[in-house]
């Protein structure tokens, strides 16, 4: 029995051996799959990341662009508000485009001078009927009867100088009747270009004055146009010849070409 001992014993470590081998190769074969996985979630994790990334970037993006979008539309919003301004403050009336042609119209002096030629008639016409009555006065005193004046005043010839100055004054009303309708027609077909010409006859008018100035005397005080359209045409203006532009700090300052020609020939006549 001693002798079969030591072979049983042999063939139990070698078992144990055998089994040990297979065992940690389970071992290091899960270990490699193990390895194999968590490889496989870290790169996954890794293009998670990138997606995020990318998806911020997006988002960001995004947000950028919704604010441009907001921003357009203030904007939008303001041009649609200055636009309805703009159109609420055109003439719409017959009765209002009258108002604005007396209000800005160029035959004001026009206007004055046929109303001091009208006096002056009126007055002529009066010292007349005056000359008239003490002398039909003198002339008819034995006559009882009632002298009508002004029927007879009518058909009295005027003097030389009362004939002259009502042709004078039908002239004068005939060239105001017309330039007022195409004043008007022209107001009516193009505002723009009324206020454009409005703009350049007041820069030619002051020599030279500041945008500051044409827009509280058009804007404010008139409430002919809004503050876009004005800046927007006093831009149009700048490229006419007959005006000049200098910039005096932070203000622009407007200059008829003419006045600025003339004045240094004002001084060297001087």
């Amino acid at each position: 029995m001693a002798f079969f001992f030591p072979a049983k014993k042999e063939d139990k470590l070698s078992h144990f051996q055998f089994f040990l081998r297979h065992a940690f190769h389970n071992v290091h074969k899960d270990m490699r799959t193990l390895f194999t996985y968590l490889h496989h979630l870290f790169q996954k994790d890794k293009m998670m990341d990138k997606q995020i990334e990318v998806l911020e970037e997006k988002y960001a993006a995004g947000e950028a662009s919704f604010a441009a979008l907001q921003e357009k539309n203030i904007i939008l919003q303001k041009l649609i508000i200055e636009l309805a301004n703009t159109f609420k403050n055109l003439p719409k009336t017959r009765e209002e485009i009258h108002q604005l042609i007396k209000e800005s119209s160029p035959h004001e002096e026009l206007r004055q001078h046929i109303g001091k030629v009208a006096a002056e008639i009126e007055d002529l016409k009066r010292h007349h009927s005056d000359l008239l009555r003490s002398h039909l006065d003198l002339q008819h005193k034995h006559i009882q009867q009632p002298v009508v004046l002004d029927a007879k005043l009518g058909q009295i010839p005027l003097s030389g100088e009362l004939e002259k100055l009502s042709t004078k004054i039908k002239v004068l009303e005939e060239k105001q009747v017309s330039g007022k309708e195409k004043f008007l027609k022209r107001i009516a077909k193009n505002s723009k270009g009324y206020i454009k010409n409005l703009l350049l006859s007041y820069i030619k008018k002051y020599g030279s004055i500041s945008g500051f100035q044409l827009k509280e005397i058009v804007v404010v005080e008139q409430g002919i146009c809004s503050k876009s359209t004005f800046y927007r045409l006093l831009e149009e203006l700048e490229e006419d010849a007959d005006i000049g532009v200098m910039k005096k700090g932070k203000e622009k300052h407007y200059v008829a070409k003419i006045v600025a020609e003339t004045r240094p020939r004002q001084k060297k006549r001087k």
